[in-house]
């Protein structure tokens, strides 16, 4: 079990304070859940720290990975997403660019460049575009005959972004040029299960 008493849970708010703490909102708590049973199971002697931040506007969500890095996460893991949009740009180097401490964000569950969601702007995920940050995507998981395939997931978040530019650990890669993204920063890095059918 990893709760308060055993000193496995720690809840902060995005001041790094124990209280106060925001009031509850169901569609966040359900994916609050999920991510952490699922990082408790994938490192079972890994301690959660869970930031809640007082509303989801990007600057508090900033707010609340600076105070992660701050009360020591060595990880810093992000379920939230929006399409890319001028305005963030400024948040990418005083939110998102924690040298020695991975900070990873969902891809989106939106498809390429956030078509799949009417009325968000079309794009790369942010923060996933950044390039500081690890951007994870989603796959797909089927069963036959006890042999396991994981292929990409239609609604996984994906594209270039128009924003931020690729970093050379990037840009550099061979055959880069083939994601069409030019200079800019391909999205996702890395994919593990994210679709709903299929998995968690």
């Amino acid at each position: 079990e990893c709760a308060s008493a055993n000193g496995c849970f720690t809840k902060l708010n995005q001041e790094g304070k124990a209280s106060p703490l925001p009031k509850n909102e169901g569609g966040w708590a359900a994916e609050i859940s999920i991510d952490l049973q699922m990082a408790h199971a994938t490192c079972q002697n890994c301690h959660m720290l869970l930031i809640e931040t007082k509303s989801e506007e990007f600057g508090d969500l900033g707010a609340g990975v600076n105070a992660a890095v701050a009360a020591g996460a060595s990880v810093v893991s992000n379920s939230y997403g929006e399409g890319e949009e001028p305005a963030y740009s400024s948040l990418a180097n005083s939110d998102f660019n924690h040298p020695g401490v991975p900070i990873l964000a969902s891809s989106g569950d939106c498809g390429y460049i956030d078509e799949g969601c009417p009325g968000r702007p079309v794009g790369a995920s942010f923060p996933a575009d950044v390039p500081t940050v690890v951007a994870v995507g989603g796959t797909s998981l089927s069963e036959t005959g006890g042999v396991w395939k994981s292929t990409a997931w239609e609604e996984g978040g994906s594209g270039c972004s128009t924003l931020f530019n690729a970093g050379a650990w990037q840009s550099e890669q061979a055959g880069f040029a083939a994601t069409g993204c030019g200079a800019g920063r391909a999205v996702a890095d890395v994919s593990a299960i994210g679709d709903p059918n299929t998995g968690v």
